[in-house]
């Protein structure tokens, strides 16, 4: 996890893998003072799932994952890198 902005370290964060994900997700929880059993209780997801993903795991659900994150208040940003897909020649 790359922090994008050094005053907010925690507002602006560059995730690109599920353990950087799931770093965001512990540190956003820890910041508001919430245990994983309130936190999961706040996103209607089971404690073994937020704990699974804040610790990284690759093959969890995506729409449960856009649930915690819904929960959390966290909205999902994409940015496209140049040259990331090739371009289909004709």
């Amino acid at each position: 996890m790359r922090k994008d902005n050094i005053n907010n370290p925690s507002t602006n964060v560059t995730i690109d893998t599920p353990e950087a994900l799931g770093a965001f997700l512990r540190a956003t929880r820890r910041e508001a003072g919430l245990t994983q059993e309130e936190a999961a209780g706040l996103c209607n997801v089971g404690t073994r799932f937020l704990n699974e993903i804040e610790h990284g795991k690759s093959t969890a659900a995506l729409g449960k994952v856009m649930q915690v994150l819904r929960g959390y208040g966290i909205r999902l940003h994409g940015t496209r890198r140049s040259g990331s897909l090739p371009v289909k020649e004709s």
